[in-house]
């Protein structure tokens, strides 16, 4: 890919859209859910609470805010909704954590070769047709890994490949 210094950051943007794209529109419909029931239990129409110090909005919180200056008196969480909002919150760090290691499986996956052929065995199965929408941006020659050396990196790297098959079945089950 050196002959196109972008081609690498397109495809692992695409590729990480796919994994992680419905996950978080999921957890930022469930803050958004949460902020709403509970401006609810305190009877007013906020689209934003304060839970440990930090902010969660339905909206971009207003810019005056960004300075320290809130609209209005925040709504806290109401006591009823904590553990929920910190289930959430552990979630969402679990995730966190889950994706950075994958995205690097990724990157070292498109340093290492460009040859859509060797992505077959490197990624899951439900991953190929991102893949192959990203074929345009491979550059001409490929690079291949050797036949011998591709079965010894995938067994090496079965725990992120595994990662994100799991990913995909969430995702799958989440949003059916």
């Amino acid at each position: 890919m050196s002959h196109n210094p972008k081609a690498r950051g397109i495809m692992l943007s695409h590729i990480s859209d796919a994994l992680y794209l419905p996950t978080t529109k999921l957890h930022v419909s469930q803050v958004h859910d949460l902020v709403q029931r509970n401006s609810v239990l305190f009877g007013n129409r906020q689209e934003l609470l304060q839970f440990e110090g930090k902010v969660y909005s339905i909206f971009p919180p207003p810019s005056n805010y960004r300075r320290g200056v809130a609209p209005v008196p925040l709504n806290n969480l109401h006591p009823s909704l904590r553990d929920e909002m910190r289930e959430i919150l552990r979630v969402r760090e679990e995730i966190r954590r889950e994706k950075s290691v994958v995205i690097g499986y990724i990157q070292r996956v498109l340093m290492l070769t460009t040859d859509i052929s060797d992505y077959g065995a490197l990624f899951p199965e439900a991953m190929h047709k991102t893949i192959k929408g990203c074929s345009a941006y491979l550059v001409h020659p490929y690079k291949s890994m050797s036949p011998q050396f591709l079965p010894i990196f995938v067994h090496a790297n079965e725990r992120y490949i595994n990662a994100m098959k799991l990913r995909l079945m969430t995702n799958f089950i989440e949003h059916t």
